[in-house]
């Protein structure tokens, strides 16, 4: 699976767990990857309520990109 394709998915999965435009409701700012997708910033995940950050966390290793670094 291209890298690309991960984050996608995991911006689905997120939507499964949390609902559509999750990232606005919460504040979540979003920047673009080195591979030219979409996720959360660092920071603003690091303010985001914890239930979310949860959400993130299994949702990134689920996809194995929990350990790919954030813009």
């Amino acid at each position: 699976m291209e890298m690309a394709e991960r984050y996608a998915d995991a911006e689905h999965c997120m939507e499964q767990i949390v609902g559509k435009r999750w990232e606005m409701r919460y504040g979540v700012e979003l920047a673009r990857n080195q591979w030219g997708a979409l996720e959360p910033t660092g920071r603003s995940m690091d303010s985001a309520p914890q239930a979310i950050r949860m959400a993130d966390m299994s949702c990134r290793r689920e996809l194995s990109i929990e350990r790919q670094p954030r813009p």
